[in-house]
């Protein structure tokens, strides 16, 4: 045990390293078990730089334009919003929206949608009916209505936030009353995360690991009420790609038989009253 960065969740510093990379090493807290990285910290510059460059995913979201049902594929979290969700229509905002995929489909579904992102090559490659209610930069409650949005999402981003327990004081203030978080982000206690090769998902871009148990524990701190936690069932065309079909079999067998957890969480919240 050794004395690190303090943990995200319960402030502690004492910490068992979990795995090292490179120059980084994901530690887990001995408190919470919380696992994140430490040095704790990034550029939010390398974002940019990624979809400029199409590293890795990020410059996939703009050379795909994959369709669906109403022109938007929908991830598998997002479709489980879709499903939960009692709502049907209201303010939503999404934040780290990407290329607008998701906010595209929610507005076709009623819903009057805003976005914050910080890639303003992501924002401009947006269809024109929604990039002029996207903010390039990140969530500053300052700079939005208090207690404004019914929902608020956040797809594949809190596990990229050097101070992900602000993140969510911040979602909170601009949150309705009544208003829902919807989450989703890495499943660390997944064996597929902890063997992936694939560099954006390791420091300096992922710089929280968090797992069904981990993820509760930072909204419960800071004032939500957790109503939905699910992990995915088994790893299908987000995790397997174009080998999707052929891996198929190894991927039931090791979710079904043998347990072995997926990589994906989703999370519904609302604010404590």
């Amino acid at each position: 045990m050794t004395n690190y960065d303090s943990c995200p969740i319960c402030e502690n510093s004492i910490a068992d390293v979990d795995q090292k990379y490179n120059e980084y090493s994901l530690v887990k807290c001995v408190v919470c078990e919380m696992v994140y990285s430490t040095p704790h910290n990034t550029d939010i510059s390398i974002y940019e730089n990624s979809y400029k460059n199409q590293i890795n995913s990020y410059g996939s979201y703009i050379r795909d334009q994959i369709e669906i049902e109403n022109n938007t594929k929908l991830t598998w979290a997002q479709s489980q919003l879709r499903k939960y969700l009692t709502i049907r229509s209201g303010k939503l905002l999404d934040i780290g929206c990407s290329t607008g995929l998701f906010i595209s489909a929610f507005k076709k579904l009623g819903f009057d949608v805003y976005g914050i992102e910080p890639s303003q090559l992501a924002i401009d490659s947006m269809p024109s009916s929604i990039k002029t209610n996207v903010i390039n930069g990140v969530l500053n409650r300052n700079s939005l209505n208090k207690t404004y949005f019914d929902l608020v999402t956040g797809w594949e981003v809190i596990e990229h936030l050097d101070n992900p327990g602000e993140f969510l004081e911040n979602v909170k203030a601009i949150l309705k009353i009544d208003g829902i978080l919807a989450l989703s982000c890495p499943n660390w206690n997944s064996p597929w995360e902890k063997k992936t090769k694939d560099v954006n998902r390791r420091p300096p871009f992922h710089l929280n690991y968090f797992t069904e148990a981990t993820l509760p524990k930072l909204l419960k701190k800071y004032g939500f009420e957790i109503l939905v936690v699910k992990c995915k069932p088994f790893p299908w065309s987000e995790e397997l790609g174009a080998l999707k079909w052929l891996l198929l079999p190894y991927s039931l067998i090791q979710s079904f038989l043998f347990n072995t957890k997926p990589n994906r969480l989703f999370v519904i919240a609302k604010p404590q009253q």
